[in-house]
C-alpha cells in the first residue's frame, strides 16, 4: 500500500543511536499517566516496525524509531491494520516520535519537522465531546437530576452535622462531599482535586477561603486563584473541624489524606469513592471528570453561546478549545429556543380558533 498520506521524502541523514532511558529520564518529569501513555506508544511502535520488516535486533535505539523510512514504515503499518482509517492511538505514537526526534532530540531539524507534519496529518479532527461524558450527560435532561447533584453536598452536610459522634465511614461520606462541593463551584481536574492541601492550595484569608492552582500543577499552564462562595467554606470548615481528624495523622495536611500517613488519596482512589458515594445518593452515574462537562452545558443551557464565560470558570487557555468541545450544547439550546417558538406560535392559533367560536 502507497504512503498516501506522507508522499514525500527529504534527504534524511545518518542518525546516531541513543539510549532508550534517555528518554524515559526526560519523560519521567510529566505527571505518571503521561509517561506510560509514552511508553506504551514506543512498545506500539517498536512493534508495528518489527511487523514492517524491520529486524528486531536491529532496533537498538529509539533514534532506529525517527528515521524516516522506520517511522513512515511503523505508522503505515498501523494505519493498515486499522483499515486505513486514522485514530487517536495512532496519532498519539506519531506525537511521540515527534518528541524523541526533536527539536533538541535524535534526528536533525529537518527530520524533526516532517515527523510533526506526519503528527499534524494523522490528527483526529473532532468536536463535540466523546460517548462517554455525552452518555453520561444525557442524565440531565431531567431538570431533577441536575437538582439532586446541585443539592447532594448540602444534604450530606446537614444530615451528619445534626449527629452527636462521628464514625470515620461518616467522614468518607463528608469527603465525598466536599469533593463534589468543590468540584461543582470551581472544576478542576481531578488531579489538582487530590492534590488540595491546607495552607498551601486551600487558603483561609479572614473569613474567605480561596483554591489556589500554581500553574507548574496545572495541566496547561493556567494560574488558578479564586475564592469559594461562603456556602462552599462552610462546609469545608465542618469536614476540617469535625471529620478530618478521624483520618489520623495528616503532617502534610492534605484535604484528602490517604491511608499512608503523609500522602493524599489516589485519583483513582478519590474518584471511586464520588462516583460510589453519588450513585449510593442519587442512583446517578458522576465521576470527576464529568463535573467540567456538568459546568459546561448547565451555564450553556442557560446563556447558549456563553462560551468565555465557560472557558474562564474551566480555565481553557483557548477559546477554540471550549468552543470545540460544547459547540453541541449550544446547538442543543438553539434546538430548545426553535421548539419554543414553534409551540408558541401553535397556542397563538390555538387560541385564536376558539376564540373566533366564542
Amino acid at each position: 500500500m502507497p504512503y498516501h498520506w506522507l508522499d514525500f521524502t527529504p534527504p534524511q541523514p545518518q542518525i546516531a543511536a541513543a539510549p532508550v532511558e534517555d528518554f524515559v529520564t526526560a519523560a519521567s518529569t510529566l505527571r505518571p499517566a503521561s509517561v506510560e501513555t509514552y511508553r506504551r506508544s514506543i512498545r506500539y511502535a517498536h512493534a508495528a516496525l518489527v511487523r514492517s520488516g524491520v529486524p528486531l535486533d536491529a532496533i537498538t535505539s529509539l533514534s532506529v524509531l525517527v528515521t524516516l523510512e522506520n517511522a513512515k514504515a511503523l505508522l503505515q503499518n498501523l494505519l493498515d491494520r486499522n483499515g486505513g482509517e486514522m485514530s487517536s492511538t495512532i496519532h498519539g505514537i506519531a506525537h511521540v516520535l515527534y518528541l524523541i526526534a526533536g527539536p533538541g532530540g535524535r534526528a536533525p531539524e529537518g527530520v524533526a519537522n516532517t515527523l510533526k507534519t506526519f503528527r499534524k496529518r494523522l490528527a483526529v479532527p473532532y468536536t463535540g465531546l466523546r460517548e462517554r461524558p455525552r452518555e453520561a450527560l444525557r442524565q440531565f435532561a431531567d431538570k431533577v437530576n441536575i437538582e439532586a447533584i446541585l443539592a447532594l453536598p448540602f444534604r450530606m452536610y446537614d444530615r451528619l452535622r445534626r449527629k452527636s459522634t462521628f464514625s470515620k465511614a461518616d467522614a468518607r461520606k463528608m469527603q465525598a462531599a466536599i469533593a463534589l462541593e468543590l468540584l461543582l463551584m470551581r472544576p478542576i481536574r481531578r488531579k489538582n482535586l487530590t492534590e488540595l492541601r491546607f495552607g498551601d492550595t486551600i487558603i483561609r484569608r479572614g473569613k474567605t477561603v480561596f483554591v489556589r492552582l500554581p500553574s507548574d500543577t496545572v495541566k496547561n499552564s493556567n494560574y488558578i486563584h479564586h475564592a469559594l462562595p461562603p456556602e462552599s467554606a462552610a462546609l469545608l470548615e465542618f469536614y476540617l473541624q469535625k471529620l478530618l481528624p478521624l483520618f489520623g495523622p495528616n503532617p502534610n495536611e492534605w484535604l484528602f489524606p490517604g491511608d499512608i500517613p503523609g500522602a493524599h488519596k489516589s485519583y483513582e482512589q478519590l474518584g471511586r469513592q464520588i462516583t460510589k458515594t453519588i450513585r449510593d445518593e442519587t442512583g446517578l452515574y458522576f465521576y470527576p471528570h464529568l463535573a467540567r462537562h456538568f459546568a459546561a452545558k448547565l451555564y450553556l443551557d442557560e446563556h447558549p453561546g456563553a462560551f468565555e464565560v465557560v472557558r474562564r470558570v474551566l480555565s481553557h487557555k483557548s477559546l477554540t478549545t471550549t468552543t470545540r468541545c460544547y459547540v453541541g450544547f449550544a446547538d442543543d439550546a438553539a434546538v430548545r429556543m426553535y421548539d419554543e417558538l414553534i409551540l408558541r406560535i401553535r397556542q397563538s392559533i390555538e387560541k385564536g380558533i376558539k376564540d373566533a367560536k366564542k
